[in-house]
């Protein structure tokens, strides 16, 4: 009670912050502080602004961006992983006198964002062209939605 300097003053931390052993046992015990209707109002303003954040932009690419990957996705039958797509679409490229790049590094050099997944830029740029699915946390499958038909023209001396 006497305290610092016996001013007979009590001082009490109010901090916002709640330590971690705090949260285990009220997660474990099933506990809710009770929040005020300003804590709420704050609370949904946050969560606002996040989702506001996680939108994705969509940039305006080069039609030959598009060409050249679902050109090497259609010479692909079937389903095929998106990992092993992506070493695929090296090889396409080498074929066709570019440089060697992984499907990330190609979508980058016409301006998409580095932090965007492989599977966002399938969800941004090819909706209606790839589909894909997801085995388990880290396995997605990749293939033509719309398989192009290509016939050949028939030769004269035939």
């Amino acid at each position: 009670w006497s305290g610092r300097g016996g001013q007979g003053k009590v001082s009490v931390q109010n901090s916002k912050r709640v330590g971690f052993w705090t949260r285990f046992f009220d997660k474990v015990f099933g506990y809710t502080p009770n929040i005020t209707s300003n804590e709420k109002k704050v609370h949904t303003e946050l969560v606002k602004k996040t989702r506001k954040n996680n939108v994705r932009e969509r940039i305006d690419v080069s039609p030959e961006f598009r060409s050249h990957i679902l050109r090497a996705l259609n010479s692909v039958e079937g389903e095929i992983k998106l990992a092993t797509f992506s070493n695929y679409f090296q090889l396409y490229l080498v074929g066709n006198g570019y440089k060697k790049q992984s499907l990330k590094e190609f979508a980058r050099s016409f301006g998409i964002p580095k932090k965007r997944s492989c599977v966002d830029i399938i969800e941004d740029y090819f909706p209606e062209d790839i589909a894909y699915r997801r085995e388990g946390d880290t396995i997605v499958y990749i293939s033509m939605k719309n398989r192009e038909v290509f016939e050949s023209l028939a030769n004269e001396e035939e």
